[in-house]
């Protein structure tokens, strides 16, 4: 019997957002800039994610200031039997299990990438869930 392709639903619930204060005065995560997910960190090992693989959501931070942003994410992505991380993935709990994940911001036009510490500092870093479905 083949194995067939697992799928996995990478979330950041937006009762959990990430917080971000934005210092770039080139644009903002919501005019100029993307939030993009790069990476799911799993158990020790970093899962690369295509830029199309994970929906990002920014709005203003309602309690924050002028500079504030809450950024959530959702996300479907397979792996096929023969798949290189298909072995990490396969320790995800149906009912879920917690993640890691990298985020960056990246300028729509100019494609720079914005750099922590120097143009946003991220203020809360919750984990998201991985499920398998």
């Amino acid at each position: 019997m083949t194995a067939s392709s697992l799928l996995v639903n990478f979330r950041l619930e937006p009762s959990t957002p990430v917080r971000v204060h934005w210092l770039a005065t080139d644009g903002t995560p919501t005019d100029g800039y993307k939030a993009q997910v790069v990476a799911i960190l799993l158990g020790g090992a970093r899962l690369a994610m295509d830029g199309s693989a994970i929906l990002e959501q920014v709005v203003s931070d309602p309690l924050g200031g002028v500079n504030d942003f809450l950024v959530t994410f959702t996300g479907m992505v397979g792996f096929a039997p023969t798949h290189a991380d298909r072995p990490h993935v396969e320790g995800i709990a149906a009912d879920g299990s917690t993640i890691e994940y990298e985020l960056t911001f990246v300028h729509a036009e100019s494609g720079r990438i914005a750099s922590e510490g120097t143009d946003y500092k991220v203020t809360d870093r919750p984990r998201a869930t991985a499920r398998k479905l």
